[in-house]
């Protein structure tokens, strides 16, 4: 299944009920061809836009968008970066939401899973540094209080792999 395939345009269902209550979720990092994770320096700024095009117009759900932007800053400054300029960051950061929606063999039972990818680019290149991309399934019927503790612990699971700060 290709990329583009995986994430549907109903991304407004998926990310106002963003990932289920208890179930597993599945996290996956992907590093570009020519980059290495060890030396993306201490400074981040976002991308333009902020979200990654080209699923960037796909989703408009404000509060879930601004929850993972939080999110992601937050686990990037726990880790020793900082927001600096924009036009001289060491790394920019950008992320998409999704939804996959699965059907089982039976062709009679679904399922919805919620995608959080988040992008890191050279700033020199625009060539990608690291994908992670984070999988779950969605909960309609979980109260807010739970969807927010299922988001923040999938977007911790999504940003582990990055390491801490240190020189580029």
């Amino acid at each position: 299944m290709s990329y583009s395939q995986l994430l549907v345009t109903g991304v407004c269902a998926a990310a106002t009920t963003l990932l289920g209550a208890c179930a597993p979720f599945q996290a996956e990092s992907f590093w570009g061809p020519a980059q290495n994770l060890s030396g993306l320096g201490t400074t981040f700024a976002w991308r333009q836009g902020v979200k990654c095009e080209p699923e960037a117009s796909k989703a408009n759900v404000p509060d879930v968008e601004n929850a993972v932007q939080e999110l992601i800053e937050e686990s990037f400054t726990a880790k020793g970066y900082r927001r600096g300029d924009a036009t001289k960051p060491d790394v920019y950061v950008c992320y998409r939401l999704g939804k996959v929606i699965a059907l089982a063999e039976t062709g009679f039972d679904s399922w919805d899973d919620a995608i959080i990818e988040v992008d890191l680019t050279d700033p020199a290149t625009g060539g990608l540094v690291w994908r992670g991309r984070v999988r779950g399934p969605i909960d309609y019927a979980a109260a807010p209080d739970a969807r927010k503790a299922r988001l923040e612990t999938a977007v911790r699971q999504l940003m582990k792999p990055v390491p801490k700060a240190g020189r580029r």
